[in-house]
């Protein structure tokens, strides 16, 4: 997996970048984490071809390669979707004391029988941290807490407030 940043959106956004990419690489989209930020996910092959065409672009994207056992949120899981769901089905029986906000989405949620769902989704759909946090900040949010030996994705919230703020 490689963790992607564009510096220059004057040549264009993500999608405009990052899509013709995918398209010939057979690689995916595993997180959207703010406007600049996506993650990747897919096949070694997949990774080390896209890498050659992210280094050809190397003064307008910025990678890293992640540290991780293997490609999450990714089709490739699809197969644990029935299983993951009947899990949580039997996990998740009480009602919601919070509403929470999907990363599957980025809605607002408040019914427990929705869960399962969207957590089965998740195993193969990209993370829409980005959406997660606009929604956040449209219901009044200002304050975020992130649990971890780094902060990772407080400087993704960071950006998404930053370029915010910029527009308005």
């Amino acid at each position: 997996m490689f963790a992607l940043r564009i510096r220059n959106t004057n040549k264009g956004s993500l999608d405009q970048i990052v899509k013709p990419m995918l398209i010939s690489t057979g690689i995916e989209i595993s997180a959207i984490n703010s406007p600049l930020d996506i993650t990747l996910t897919g096949t070694h092959n997949g990774l080390k071809s896209i890498l050659h065409i992210i280094k050809e672009q190397e003064n307008n994207l910025v990678y890293k390669q992640l540290n991780v056992a293997g490609g999450f949120h990714s089709n490739k899981l699809q197969c644990f979707y029935n299983k993951f769901k009947a899990f949580t089905n039997e996990i998740l029986k009480k009602d919601l004391k919070y509403s929470l906000i999907s990363t599957v989405d980025g809605k607002m949620k408040s019914n427990v029988k929705e869960l399962p769902e969207l957590l089965a989704r998740q195993l193969y759909s990209p993370v829409l941290f980005w959406k997660m946090i606009e929604t956040s900040l449209e219901i009044g949010c200002e304050e975020f807490v992130e649990l971890g030996k780094k902060a990772i994705l407080t400087s993704f919230i960071e950006t998404i407030v930053f370029l915010n703020n910029k527009d308005s």
